[in-house]
């Protein structure tokens, strides 16, 4: 009989010693399978947002090549020629030539710039009330064309215009991305677009109008993309505006 309860106490010891080794090995398993699946969670995480700074690097300096590209154009002689026959009756005193042709000569560099930027997709050159006197611009097939005079606009209402006529001689003003408008209607095919805008003036510091780079939003943000692995990636603006999702 006592045979039979140390057999049974014994039996019975060893089967809850043996379930609490199971729980004690299920438990650790699973901690240690969560510990894993944590540390890989971060490190793809990590890895990300090293994408992210990266790509964030690259964007901040493509833009910054856009900038200098942008007060380089401020400086050609055109510009200041331009401004001086305007004031004199559309010639220029300096030269002789006329405002025609030295709007010409503008027209070929801002082609020139365009060619070489297959990103920019249109560059204006506006007068302080608004009058646009050259806008070049990239079509829908690659090549680029000189919008005729009279299809220019008044783009005194927008924006970037009354902005830009603010700022100081160097500064440049960055448009939030928006769809562009022609004559007042939205573009189609749609064309989301970041100007970059900077004032030009004349040498007694008199504002005279401004300079305008379109910038195309989907090539700017080309890198910013879905993959098919379920990793989304969003730019969006500080109020919240998605600029760039799948």
């Amino acid at each position: 009989m006592n045979d039979r309860n140390k057999f049974g106490l014994r039996g019975k010891s060893t089967l809850v010693l043996g379930t609490l080794l199971f729980f004690l090995l299920i438990v650790t398993n699973l901690t240690s399978y969560w510990q894993s699946r944590n540390l890989a969670e971060q490190k793809v995480i990590e890895l990300e947002q090293a994408k992210f700074s990266l790509l964030k690097h690259e964007i901040e300096g493509t833009l910054e090549h856009h900038h200098k590209n942008l007060l380089t154009l401020i400086d050609v002689p055109p510009i200041e020629a331009i401004i001086r026959a305007r004031s004199n009756n559309g010639i220029d005193p300096e030269s002789g030539d006329t405002l025609q042709q030295w709007r010409q000569r503008l027209i070929v560099i801002f082609l020139a710039l365009l060619k070489t930027h297959p990103d920019y997709q249109q560059i204006r050159y506006i007068d302080a009330v608004g009058d646009e006197m050259i806008r070049v611009q990239t079509t829908p097939d690659g090549s680029v064309l000189v919008v005729a005079d009279k299809d220019l606009q008044n783009k005194s209402a927008s924006l970037y215009v009354s902005e830009t006529l603010k700022l100081k001689t160097g500064e440049v003003y960055y448009s939030d991305v928006t769809l562009n408008r022609e004559h007042g209607v939205i573009q189609v095919p749609h064309l989301p677009v970041l100007r970059l805008a900077t004032p030009v003036y004349t040498k007694d510091q008199h504002v005279a109008g401004l300079v305008v780079i379109y910038l195309s939003a989907d090539k700017l943000f080309a890198a910013v993309h879905s993959e098919a692995s379920g990793l989304q990636r969003s730019i969006v603006d500080e109020r919240g505006y998605y600029i760039k999702h799948d």
